[in-house]
């Protein structure tokens, strides 16, 4: 190979020789950080697009805020319906009330069918059970009153709430009336029958919402009742079973 060639293919060699090892380290640190700056960004996204996720589920979650419903019964949440009017105030005079007495008063405000399985608690406590059976066979209700010893009747407009225990069948709907001055009228309503012995018998809820709110609204429930209602109670109940 003659001189002059092999200064030609030496100019040709310098001229491809690759950058100085300082300059490809500098390059890969380079991309190293932005290819962490990409990571760490898509990272803060992610995490961003969660939270909001998150957020999102937390106000869905609670519709109604700190403010709330009033308080419900263990089991499920409650429905407060808007004050109901209730139907004229209570005329005449007052008795002491009666189990018997809200029987009647009941069978008075529930509506057509044929009433049976009467019963109570005790005759000082104020709870009572009947089926009503309007064409589809009997379906229960259990009537509380509660709250208070005044024997002046229920004043002012009571809140009306609609709760349920989806896993109890004696209280599958509970429609209560809370009034201003302390009483407390609740309708338990059942998808089964009182305990046989052997088992609760299934059955249907004998009264839709509506129906349950204008009984439990009805003024004339309290510690005090009509005494037309409680002599015809005194009548018509001179014995009745009792329930637990």
């Amino acid at each position: 190979m003659t001189d002059e060639l092999r200064d030609l293919l030496r100019a040709e060699l310098d001229a491809e020789r690759p950058p100085p090892l300082g300059d490809l380290v500098g390059t890969a640190l380079a991309d190293g950080r932005r290819i962490r700056r990409t990571r760490r960004l898509a990272a803060i996204g992610g995490g961003t697009a969660v939270a909001g996720v998150m957020a999102v589920t937390i106000a869905l979650g609670d519709p109604f805020g700190s403010a709330g419903a009033p308080a419900a019964v263990i089991g499920g949440p409650a429905t407060a319906l808007p004050a109901v009017s209730p139907p004229p105030k209570r005329s005449g005079p007052q008795a002491t009330a009666t189990p018997e007495a809200m029987l009647v008063l009941l069978q008075k405000l529930v509506p057509p069918g044929r009433t049976t399985g009467f019963a109570k608690t005790g005759q000082r406590e104020l709870h009572v059970q009947m089926y009503l059976d309007r064409g589809k066979g009997p379906g229960m209700i259990r009537l509380s009153v509660s709250g208070t010893s005044r024997a002046a009747p229920a004043a002012g407009r009571p809140a009306v709430i609609v709760d349920g225990l989806p896993d109890n069948c004696i209280q599958s709907k509970i429609v209560r009336a809370e009034w201003p001055g302390g009483l407390t009228v609740q309708a338990d309503l059942s998808t089964c029958l009182a305990w046989d012995g052997r088992r609760n018998k299934p059955s249907h809820l004998a009264l839709t919402d509506d129906e349950a709110v204008a009984v439990v609204t009805d003024p004339r429930w309290g510690p005090t009742m009509d005494a037309d209602l409680v002599k015809a109670g005194a009548k018509e109940f001179p014995r009745v079973a009792a329930f637990s």
